[in-house]
């Protein structure tokens, strides 16, 4: 089984503000086309789309969607309502919890 967690990270790692892709409705579903595209010639076994925080949410939901496969949100401990179950991993200058 296959997690794909980074399905925005075409955006992150330019740093491009991802509002100017929300804000143009073809645009938007071009942009989730490529990425369900890319999963699917990379990632055969695929279950569940899991999104990082805000970014992560936005494209996260629209690829799950059109994959047909469950998303799971992902953010700092403590921001996501319901049962959560706790993730920590340690940077080289802190230790990070999230809450899945």
């Amino acid at each position: 089984m296959s997690i794909v967690y980074a399905v925005c990270s075409c955006v992150i790692v330019f740093g491009r503000d991802i509002f100017s892709l929300t804000k143009n409705p073809q645009l938007l579903s071009d942009c989730v086309t490529l990425l369900v595209d890319h999963i699917k010639n990379h990632y055969a076994d695929v279950e569940v789309i899991v999104g990082l925080d805000a970014r992560g949410f936005i494209f996260g939901s629209l690829v799950a969607q059109q994959m047909s496969l469950p998303f799971v949100p992902v953010r700092k401990e403590g921001k996501l309502p319901g049962e959560t179950i706790k993730a920590a991993y340690t940077l080289e200058y802190a230790e990070v919890n999230n809450g899945v």
